[in-house]
């Protein structure tokens, strides 16, 4: 509004008119420019400081999906049908666990009352399966990560799995 009121009051003086205008016209055009020049450098700070943020965020976000991925594929792993293979070394029917040793590694497998014995494709009684027979044990770990059977399968002697 002073601006408007000043190049008025230089229109009204004609010995004036062209010095004053001129001037106006530039101290406008250097305000205008150190303006856009301000917001230009704004611009220039405030955007990579706005993607630094986000990256941080975005970088937080991902390692707690992965963190959540991983526990995920554990559990999946966990809950996936598990396969021991190998020579019977121990049978303690009272603890229900039996020792399966494949090459030099020996693991213990769980039992219970839902464990199918068999022999190849035909249910057999737990009484045939001897120390020294080979067997494939099917089934799961649980969280404690005992391998639990869910089936033991007698192998002859000539069979190899």
């Amino acid at each position: 509004m002073r601006l408007y009121s000043y190049a008025r009051w230089v229109y009204s003086v004609p010995a004036r008119i062209s010095k004053p205008t001129v001037e106006i016209e530039k101290t406008n055009s250097r305000a205008h420019e150190r303006t856009r020049e301000d917001r230009m450098k704004r611009v220039w700070v405030i955007v990579p400081l706005v993607m630094v943020v986000v990256a941080i965020g975005l970088g937080r976000s991902l390692a707690a999906q992965v963190s959540k991925d991983r526990a995920k594929a554990e559990k999946a792993k966990m809950a996936m049908q598990a396969r021991w293979n190998g020579v019977i070394v121990r049978l303690n029917k009272d603890a229900s666990t039996l020792t399966v040793r494949k090459d030099r590694i020996e693991k213990v497998i769980h039992f219970d009352s839902s464990t199918k014995w068999t022999k190849g494709k035909q249910e057999v009684d737990m009484s045939e399966f001897k120390e020294g027979s080979r067997v494939i044990c099917l089934g799961k770990y649980d969280e404690k990560k005992d391998f639990i059977a869910a089936r033991i399968d007698l192998r002859e002697p000539h069979m190899f799995p």
